[in-house]
């Protein structure tokens, strides 16, 4: 671990993230929860960063698709 005073204001190194996947009808939900974050500028970078990754995630998973798996909404 790093010192305090080594770390980006804002940043503590007290973060978690858990990622839960649950099956609803044959589909997944994904549930991420982090905690431990202040109210700063790094945990908005964290937020757009997490969400750019999930955007990326599921444009992949779109790509990768049969067309008869995207009419059944998979």
């Amino acid at each position: 671990m790093l010192p305090d005073d080594a770390l980006p204001e804002g940043f503590s190194q007290n973060v978690y993230t858990i990622v839960e996947f649950r099956d609803v009808n044959g589909l997944t939900e994904l549930t991420i929860t982090e905690k431990g974050w202040t109210r700063s500028l790094m945990s908005v970078f964290s937020y757009v960063g997490m969400h750019q990754s999930l955007d990326k995630m599921a444009a992949y998973r779109a790509c990768s698709l049969e067309p008869s798996e995207t009419a059944k909404g998979k």
